[in-house]
């Protein structure tokens, strides 16, 4: 079990290789369950949105558009892994149902143009998971 999306993906930290990891796994026949595909980013800060006020009860701010949920959920099961976490907040979940009934595989130019329209992006794996 371990984070991927487009924007860890976009990291080229040795700590948000996560790809090293899902290519083990698969080497050694190990299957893969995929954390935090759906998510955005980190939440803004308390002060800016106390968390009374978020829209989710996920500690990290997800994507919430069909589109992006699609757009998400193509891209991580694009990867060769073995079965993708629903977001954790139950309003996202049919949503998340959705898009992987209508998974449409990506390819590499799909996904590397993902990842370069989502490299500037914070991660959404704090930094106490990296460590």
């Amino acid at each position: 079990m371990f984070p991927l999306n487009p924007v860890v993906m976009a990291k080229t930290d040795a700590e948000y290789d996560y790809e090293a990891v899902l290519e083990r796994a698969n080497e050694e026949g190990i299957g893969t369950l995929i954390i935090k595909a759906f998510a955005r980013g980190p939440w803004p800060s308390e002060a800016e949105l106390p968390v009374e006020d978020r829209p989710y009860a996920n500690w990290y701010e997800p994507v919430d558009t069909p589109e992006e949920m699609r757009e998400r959920f193509n891209f991580v099961a694009s990867q060769d892994v073995t079965s993708v976490v629903t977001p954790g907040d139950p309003k996202l979940v049919s949503m998340a149902f959705d898009a992987a009934s209508r998974y449409e595989p990506l390819d590499e130019a799909a996904q590397r143009s993902l990842i370069e329209k989502l490299r500037h992006e914070d991660s959404p794996v704090p930094e106490q998971l990296h460590h």
